[in-house]
């Protein structure tokens, strides 16, 4: 004696599940058996939320889309756009939000930075080594862009008054005196002392 062969179908469209069995047992014997329900087609949860930012839009169905979005002095690393799919998922993967950094500030020569933060929003200042002074007042700001504003100073060498002694001896012209012994300084500015 042969066993009946039983086989199962279950077939879906864009908008409704059908949940449905084909039975087949035997050779002659075939039942269709159905019943349609509706399919919440692609509905997502809420998208994951994002530290420092916010999202926006609204939907959370079938093809709707999410646009991350930083605070100001934050930039996203990631996709900022996320697509409701079919499978009931978020396209992707959500983004990240960043402090925005300007990296290390430029150097000057005979000189130094002082600060040590370089994220948005903060500021640096320079200061010349022993014998050298700052071409301008300088404060460099980090900004929104990743980039230092305001002007990079020089470390200029300073030109220090030196007193050179100098002394002058008198002389006599007959009984008068004409100049007496005096000893004055002569202030001159130079980088070569």
């Amino acid at each position: 004696m042969q066993l009946p062969k039983c086989v199962v179908y279950v077939a879906s469209s864009e908008r409704h599940l059908i949940l449905g069995k084909r039975v087949q047992c035997g050779v002659h014997h075939a039942v269709f058996i159905s019943v349609i329900l509706p399919l919440l087609a692609g509905h997502c949860d809420s998208p994951d939320p994002i530290v420092n930012g916010h999202i926006s839009g609204d939907g959370s169905s079938y093809r709707d889309t999410v646009v991350y979005q930083c605070m100001l002095g934050y930039r996203l690393i990631g996709t900022s756009v996320r697509i409701c799919q079919q499978d009931h998922r978020w396209s992707g993967t959500t983004p990240v939000c960043v402090l925005i950094q300007c990296g290390p500030p430029p150097q000057v020569h005979y000189g130094k930075v002082e600060g040590t933060d370089h994220s948005w929003g903060s500021s640096v200042t320079y200061s010349c080594f022993h014998g050298y002074q700052l071409s301008t007042p300088a404060v460099l700001s980090c900004e929104g862009n990743g980039t230092w504003t305001g002007d990079i100073p020089q470390c200029l060498r300073k030109l220090t008054p030196h007193c050179i002694l100098c002394s002058l001896q008198h002389t006599y012209h007959g009984d008068s005196l004409i100049l007496e012994d005096q000893t004055f300084c002569i202030f001159v500015k130079s980088d070569y002392w």
